[in-house]
């Protein structure tokens, strides 16, 4: 079972699938069998005993999320297996990339049904189909970056071209306390900083909810600012398809995602959202942190750079005139 510590997809994963090939995953059976006083009952269906074949494989909501994917072949063929050992076997002999979206959908799923255990509002099969695929293509792409590294110049941020402003953006989220914080940073042709913005997000559905959230209130302090032309920077690949298609419209927040698009539409001459690495995005990463310890307070907005991030700003300005 070494393989699975060479999966596509981070070490959370990783080890979610270490366990559950193991048995020792913390499904209601497992803990009824190891003398806990619990229901065995799944947590999302409420009908049948939970253990990793029902969980996975056989719940209702859950088959509906391997069809959306793509995956009911796949799902047959696993749930065929006998024990969760060569269940995880026959999984590690699929395509790469078939490995990540399949362990990206369990995880998923995993915790959806934690979530759901604990009282949490359930997401849509649409929805949760829809993370689960565009998380599968973002950790592809970052393992080939991460393995092309040492063939291309070092990666840094880039002003935007002449009478444009460039948004670097992001969002942080807090799963334990459903909040988050957002970021923002606005700078010309020259790098040098215009503003810097930061403030608090309560009642935070997921990451991919505290993105868009961050995006639509540094747009608007844009638009405020009388900024016509504008590239807006994330790290987040999933907030940038959000804006680019219709993929997330028929999620719980496609009505966010609808009512961004349009406002771009209604209040810019040129807007256009490019994606960009995290080593590219490390001001705004530290000001959604700052931001996610604002609770109560109202957003910090400062003319030049704010002073929690001098040094990251001082960076990417030595950077681009290398």
């Amino acid at each position: 079972m070494e393989d699975i510590w060479q999966l596509t997809v981070p070490s959370k994963i990783r080890h979610f699938m270490w366990r559950l090939a193991h048995n020792s995953t913390a499904f209601c059976v497992n803990l009824q069998r190891k003398g806990l006083k619990i229901s065995p009952l799944c947590p999302v269906c409420r009908i049948h005993e939970e253990d990793g074949g029902h969980l996975l494989f056989k719940c209702k909501q859950v088959k509906e999320v391997w069809r959306l994917c793509g995956l009911e072949a796949e799902r047959l063929l696993l749930m065929d297996q006998g024990t969760a050992m060569t269940m995880v076997e026959k999984l590690m002999a699929f395509p790469v990339e078939k490995q990540a979206l399949i362990t990206t959908l369990m995880w998923n799923w995993w915790c959806e049904r934690n979530n759901r255990r604990e009282g949490g509002k359930g997401r849509l099969s649409e929805e949760l189909a829809w993370i689960i695929q565009h998380q599968t293509r973002e950790f592809c792409t970052l393992q080939q970056n991460q393995k092309n590294a040492r063939s291309l110049p070092r990666q840094h941020w880039t002003p935007p071209p002449e009478e444009w402003i460039k948004i670097n953006i992001d969002g942080s989220f807090r799963p334990d306390e459903r909040n988050g914080g957002w970021g923002a940073v606005f700078r010309d042709h020259m790098g040098d900083v215009l503003v810097c913005a930061s403030g608090f997000l309560p009642n935070i559905l997921n990451a991919l909810h505290s993105e868009m959230l961050a995006a639509e209130t540094a747009l608007h302090l844009a638009s405020d600012l009388g900024m016509g032309r504008v590239y807006s920077e994330t790290d987040a690949l999933l907030l940038k398809d959000a804006i680019d298609d219709k993929g997330v419209d028929f999620s719980d927040l496609g009505v966010l995602a609808d009512r961004l698009k349009d406002f771009i539409r209604c209040n810019f001459t040129e807007c256009k959202t490019v994606y960009c690495p995290r080593v590219c995005n490390q001001v705004v990463h530290t000001l959604a942190t700052k931001g996610s310890l604002m609770a109560g307070m109202a957003p910090c907005v400062t003319d030049g750079p704010d002073p929690c991030v001098s040094f990251f700003v001082a960076s990417d300005l030595a950077s681009h005139t290398v």
